[in-house]
């Protein structure tokens, strides 16, 4: 039929004696007999318009059916058998069809402890499988302002630095040899350079003992998503109890960690200190409430990641870590991989090319 606008409808049929309507599904166009009109002129027809399309009309229901007037003043509300045997199955089909599919996605999302557990036990493989050593810049700030960028190089034996800018100016000649005095003493003093290996190994080991702490100390819950990266909340689970004094610190924070939920890594982790905490009521030391800390890893190459931010903002008068000040703020970067054969000497030489 010309005119027609193809489209699901509602059959509004009248009995001999227009005192009864019979609904009827059909796949319709919207029309009348004899009258075509656009689909978004649904609702009420004229009485003009029934009387010139017969006594049938077929009527659309978009979203919403209004009573229709046939014929002369006689109003014939079909709200009702509409709602009943149109909208409520369409309601039904929502109720039942939507929430399963919520739950098939929450089913098939682990829980937040459950991913950051996956996530620890990766880290800590990853961390004994790791043996590369690398080049790379260290970027120190001090907490009087001060800033020094220093050449690292990474060899079994322990790690060798030497400056190369302090304060934003390159070193100067007498700065230059008092760091080459230094390194050559390092070369020749391999048990000065195995305690720098030793206080590295030891630090190491506490971050693993605190990163493994980590889903049984906390609660986590689910926060913001960016591709692969995960946000992770966090606060203190007051029934764990923290077996040391590191521990204890670590269970006072709350903050968030983001992860890689494809390849199982921490990317960041961030928190901030939400109590005062005292060691040996005081005596021993303690931490002020506010301080902060953040830590960030990145992916070097393909399955290799190390970290490139640490800050570390406490003020109080304990120190745990030997490498590690209460207010610290390093950052890595340009990094190049190494030989893993690397001797010291050599490591030295490599220094003294770098700019």
């Amino acid at each position: 039929m010309a005119g027609n606008h193809a489209a699901p409808a509602v059959l509004l049929k009248h009995d001999d004696q227009g005192t009864s309507l019979r609904i009827q599904r059909q796949i319709l166009t919207f029309r009348t007999h004899g009258l075509t009109r656009h689909p978004y002129q649904s609702g009420r027809l004229s009485n003009a318009e029934i009387r010139s399309a017969g006594r049938y009309a077929d009527v659309m229901c978009w979203g919403r059916c209004l009573p229709l007037r046939p014929y002369g003043n006689r109003t014939i509300h079909v709200l009702v058998e509409l709602v009943m045997k149109i909208v409520v199955p369409v309601l039904l089909l929502v109720v039942l069809i939507l929430p399963a599919r919520s739950s098939e996605h929450s089913s098939t999302e682990v829980p937040a402890s459950e991913l950051l557990r996956r996530v620890v036990d990766n880290e800590s493989k990853a961390e004994e499988q790791d043996q590369s050593h690398w080049l790379f810049q260290l970027h120190i700030r001090t907490p009087n302002g001060e800033e020094e960028v220093d050449a690292v190089v990474e060899t079994k034996q322990g790690d060798l630095r030497r400056p190369l800018r302090i304060n934003g100016r390159e070193l100067t000649a007498e700065e230059q040899q008092k760091a080459d005095k230094q390194l050559q003493q390092l070369v020749h003093d391999p048990a000065a350079l195995r305690k720098s290996l030793n206080d590295k190994h030891q630090d190491a080991s506490r971050s693993q003992r605190l990163l493994k702490m980590l889903p049984d100390a906390f609660r986590f819950s689910y926060g913001e998503r960016q591709g692969d990266l995960v946000q992770l909340n966090f606060s203190p689970n007051l029934q764990f109890r923290p077996p040391s004094r590191e521990a204890q610190v670590f269970h006072a924070m709350e903050g968030s960690i983001w992860v890689d939920g494809k390849q199982a890594r921490v990317e960041e982790i961030r928190g901030r200190l939400m109590n005062l905490v005292k060691f040996g009521g005081g005596l021993l030391g303690h931490l002020d409430k506010g301080g902060t800390f953040e830590v960030k890893q990145a992916e070097l190459r393909p399955g290799y990641w190390e970290w490139t931010v640490l800050n570390v903002q406490m003020k109080g008068k304990v120190l745990f870590f030997k490498t590690i000040g209460v207010q610290q703020n390093y950052s890595r970067s340009h990094f190049k991989q190494v030989p893993d054969n690397l001797t010291p000497a050599q490591a030295v030489e490599i220094l003294r090319t770098q700019k």
